[in-house]
């Protein structure tokens, strides 16, 4: 199954950081919509990249929008090339931009827009929770978090309003990120 990240973004460290995850998730990999010549000589060094637009290619995808009314289910990737997620960093209150810019722009007969439950997820979050409804989990058995508060010391943190998974009692967030935000890396 093929990971389709339609890139609606700048260059910026942290959208390569949740793209850079992306790949670690899925072995089979593109970047549509790579315009920004940084963007793309860094995306080819681990993924296909493409300067069309997803809305552009005659194939049957799943699109991953938040505004689909339905729940993503493991028999949705039957008879499917690939799964489409937003090249999207989120903000507070989702805007509705995947439905804009990839649902509302993509042949209705060849699209299936399916969500992830009522949670916001940053894109690679999206990428591995829809790897585990690939591989036969029920998005109700999945834990998420509501929130990710990120302790930079005793007085300072900044709480991400987006859902994060939880495996074995840890929670999956995007390598690199902490550091990043921490101004480490």
């Amino acid at each position: 199954m093929r990971l389709i990240v339609e890139n609606l973004e700048k260059y910026s460290e942290w959208v390569i950081l949740e793209y850079r995850h992306c790949a670690l998730i899925w072995e089979n990999l593109l970047f549509t919509n790579v315009k920004d010549k940084n963007m793309e000589s860094f995306l080819s060094e681990f993924a296909e990249v493409n300067h069309e637009s997803v809305t552009e290619m005659n194939k049957k995808l799943i699109v991953l929008d938040p505004a689909a009314k339905k729940e993503l289910i493991t028999s949705d990737f039957s008879n499917v090339d690939g799964i489409v997620v937003g090249g999207i960093l989120g903000y507070d209150k989702p805007k509705g931009r995947t439905k804009k810019h990839i649902t509302d722009k993509s042949d209705k007969k060849t699209i299936l827009p399916r969500n992830l439950g009522k949670k916001q997820m940053p894109i690679d979050i999206a990428a591995f929770v829809a790897k585990m409804i690939y591989l036969g989990e029920k998005i109700e058995n999945i834990e998420l978090t509501d929130q990710l508060e990120i302790k930079f010391d005793d007085e300072y943190s900044v709480v991400l309003p987006y859902a994060y998974p939880v495996i074995d009692n840890k929670v999956i967030v995007t390598p690199g990120l902490i550091g990043y935000l921490r101004g480490k890396d």
